[in-house]
C-alpha cells in the first residue's frame, strides 16, 4: 500500500446527493448571471451608438457651418452683411467644436467600460463548477473526503475486520496497516523473563542482518495476558509461551517491516537472545 493510497471508502450516496442539488442550484444562478450580463452589455451598446451618432451628426452640423463661415467671410468683406450674422455663425462653430470634443472622452471612457464589460467572465461560475472549485462546493468535496480513509505512510494491510456493506462504530478497527518503514518494534518474551519487563524500561535494539549499531528505544506496551507461539525454529518449546511487548524507538530511527532484529536489555540478560519483528502499531 502506498502513501495517501485510498485504503477504505466509506458510502458517499448521501453527500453525493447534496453536491448534486449545489450545482443544480449554482448552474441556475449562473444561468440568471449570464442573463442580467447580456442586458447590462446590450443596454451599454445602445447607449454608446446613441452618443456615437449624436457625434456624427454634429461634426456634420460643424462642417455646414464652416463651410458657411467661409461664404460669410466673402460677403461680410464685401459688406454685403451684417458683422453680426458672421459672429453667431462662428460663436456656434466654436461651442459645437467644444461639445465634440466633450462628446468624445464621454465616448471614450463608454468604449472602456463596455470592452471591459464584454471581456469579463461572465462565465466565471461554469468555469468554477466544471473545475468542481466552486467555494459553496468546498465544504461538501470537504466531508465527501472525509469518507474515504487512506494510508498516512506505505505499508502492508496485515487485517480486515469489516466487510463491504458492514456498518461500523465510531472507535472500531476497520483495517490493519503495517507501516513498512516503522518507528515501533514488536517483541516476545517467554514467561521466565515476564520479572524484567515494564513499561518505560530502556532497551536497546540491533538489527540482524543490515547494520550492527543499536538504536536506543523503550517500551511502552505490554500484553496483559500470556500466549503460545506456533513452532518458531531455534526455539525451546519450554520458551513457547511468553508476553508480547511494545518498543518505540528514538526518534528519527525505524525498521522495516517484518525485519528481524534483537532487543537488549540492560543489564543484558537471556531476553538479548529473543528476536523481535516490526509491527505496524
Amino acid at each position: 500500500v502506498l502513501a495517501n493510497q485510498v485504503l477504505i471508502q466509506m458510502d458517499t450516496e448521501a453527500i453525493d446527493s447534496e453536491i448534486s442539488a449545489m450545482e443544480l442550484e449554482l448552474w441556475e444562478e449562473s444561468d440568471d448571471r449570464q442573463r442580467d450580463h447580456f442586458l447590462e452589455l446590450q443596454s451599454m451598446e445602445l447607449l454608446l451608438d446613441g452618443w456615437r451618432i449624436r457625434q456624427q451628426e454634429d461634426k456634420a452640423e460643424l462642417g455646414i457651418l464652416q463651410e458657411e463661415l467661409i461664404h460669410l467671410e466673402t460677403l461680410l468683406s464685401r459688406q454685403v452683411i451684417d458683422r453680426n450674422d458672421y459672429v453667431s455663425v462662428k460663436s456656434k462653430i466654436s461651442a459645437l467644436e467644444t461639445s465634440l470634443d466633450g462628446m468624445s472622452e464621454i465616448i471614450g471612457k463608454l468604449e472602456k467600460s463596455f470592452s471591459s464589460l464584454k471581456n469579463a467572465s461572465s462565465k466565471s461560475t461554469i468555469k468554477e463548477l466544471e473545475e468542481g472549485i466552486h467555494p459553496r462546493l468546498k465544504p461538501f468535496e470537504d466531508r465527501k473526503a472525509q469518507h474515504a480513509i487512506r494510508a498516512n505512510r506505505p505499508g502492508v494491510v496485515s487485517g480486515i475486520f469489516k466487510r463491504a456493506g458492514e456498518n461500523a462504530n465510531a472507535g472500531e478497527p476497520i483495517v490493519q496497516l503495517l507501516h513498512m518503514d516503522s518507528p515501533k518494534v514488536l517483541g516476545f518474551a517467554p514467561l521466565a523473563s515476564i520479572d524484567e519487563l515494564s513499561p518505560d524500561l530502556v532497551v536497546e535494539v540491533v538489527s540482524t542482518g543490515r547494520r550492527q549499531t543499536g538504536v536506543s528505544g523503550k517500551i511502552t506496551n505490554i500484553s496483559p495476558g500470556s500466549f503460545d507461539l506456533n513452532d518458531i525454529p531455534g526455539v525451546r518449546k519450554s520458551d513457547m509461551i511468553g508476553y508480547w511487548f511494545v518498543v518505540e524507538l528514538e526518534e528519527d530511527h525505524s525498521f522495516h517491516h517484518r525485519e528481524p532484529v534483537k532487543i537488549v536489555f540492560q543489564p543484558k540478560s537471556h531476553l538479548a537472545r529473543w528476536l523481535a519483528w516490526i509491527g505496524g502499531l
